[in-house]
């Protein structure tokens, strides 16, 4: 089977959410339960990316590795998930708030003036 035709079938069976849910407890363990749609999304994609997956859903081995993505991007503060969605929250307010007060001076060129 192609990337496409396993992953049409995972998603189909809703496969990286089973295994979401079972891991987050239906959301109750995550620290936002609304991102996790958007956790299996992100996974989907990267299933269709990664050139071992066939080898890895013909061996058996899919649901171990799905879990291991799951349980890596859950529990890491350095996952792709984290860095997109739960940082912003851990942050809350403060997380622009460095760009805030930046001044950059252009120079009078930018204008047209020289």
């Amino acid at each position: 089977m192609t990337n496409i035709e396993i992953v049409n079938k995972l998603a189909r069976e809703r496969f990286v959410e089973g295994v979401i849910d079972r891991i987050t407890e239906n959301g109750k363990k995550a620290k936002d339960p609304e991102s996790l749609n958007d956790l299996a999304q992100d996974l989907y994609v990267s299933l269709l990316e990664d050139k071992k997956v066939p080898g890895i859903f013909d061996e058996g081995h899919i649901t171990f590795y799905v879990t291991r993505m799951v349980m890596n991007n859950i529990m890491s503060s350095t996952s792709p998930y984290y860095r997109i969605y739960l940082r912003p929250l851990v942050l809350g307010n403060n997380y622009n708030d460095g760009y805030k007060d930046i001044n950059i001076d252009y120079g009078d060129d930018r204008n047209g003036q020289s």
